[in-house]
């Protein structure tokens, strides 16, 4: 009987234990949301930023976020420096990672830290799932034909909000709406959008730009033909054709065979991490 006893008491006991570690592990994650959707504070005070971006024609200044060095990070630095003959710089490295509003905040900051003027060009891309396959010397002429001061990629989905595909405007191609997986546009436009969206880091970057490129299409291109910019989900391989060109390090390239264009940065966005792995290995 005593044994019986025991056991239930330890049986409770455990069960309090397990109930109080749900509670203080719900009420840590409340306090941690509440903390980040206040935070104003700079946010890139453990950054180091390696390889240094220097100014060049154009005053053209590349970035990319990311926290941790990885083969993909190496891959992308390496395809800019060798096959796009600019350097990219990366932000936050050894920096926490709260949310993909990290990504807008730390380059305002960075911005705004290097005193770039307004009509200083920027490039900015992802960096685990990007690689650049072709000279960027075509880049300025090709972001000056929108005509526009900001220019995104565009992808074939609507994400993450599906409810907003309604309100994008039709487009001559398959792709049609904003991803923010890679965009180049003047300093001074990129922080206005950043501004007036408010974004946190934990909000999705990605909802911010469809939410500019809807209010603002004025100011907002898209990059339908893929001319700078090729988002890889929903392709597949033999959409692509591996071609000869001139310009490249290596004169190879993939062509998107829709539109006959060469984009200078390829992105593997999603499942298509995988394609941008098997293509680029060949």
């Amino acid at each position: 009987m005593t044994t019986g006893l025991s056991l239930a008491a330890a049986l409770w006991v455990f069960v309090g234990v397990l109930v109080g570690l749900s509670i203080g592990f719900v009420l840590a994650k409340k306090h941690y949301r509440k903390k980040y959707k206040q935070e104003h504070s700079n946010v890139l005070n453990c950054a180091t930023f390696w390889p240094q971006t220097k100014a060049g024609k154009d005053r053209l200044h590349v970035f990319a976020v990311a926290t941790h060095p990885t083969n993909e990070l190496h891959r992308l630095v390496r395809s800019f420096n060798e096959i796009g003959g600019v350097p990219i710089e990366i932000i936050g490295l050894g920096c926490k990672w709260q949310g993909f509003g990290n990504k807008p905040l730390w380059l305002k900051e960075k911005i705004l830290q290097s005193g770039l003027r307004p009509d200083d060009i920027v490039l900015f891309t992802d960096a685990y799932d990007v690689v650049c396959q072709a000279d960027l010397s075509t880049l300025v002429p090709k972001f000056r034909s929108f005509n526009k001061p900001l220019v995104f990629g565009a992808e074939r989905g609507c994400h993450p909000n599906s409810s907003l595909a309604d309100q994008f405007p039709q487009s001559p191609t398959s792709m049609r709406y904003t991803n923010s997986g890679g965009f180049v546009g003047y300093a001074g436009e990129i922080l206005r959008m950043i501004d007036q969206s408010g974004i946190r880091p934990h909000e999705d970057d990605q909802e911010v730009a469809c939410q500019y490129t809807i209010r603002y299409p004025d100011r907002v291109g898209l990059d339908y033909r893929a001319e700078i910019f090729l988002n890889l989900f929903d392709l597949k391989a033999n959409d692509l054709e591996f071609v000869q060109v001139v310009g490249t390090q290596e004169n190879r390239a993939y062509r998107w065979r829709e539109t006959g264009s060469i984009a200078l940065i390829l992105h593997g966005n999603g499942p298509a991490k995988n394609l941008l792995s098997t293509i680029h290995s060949n």
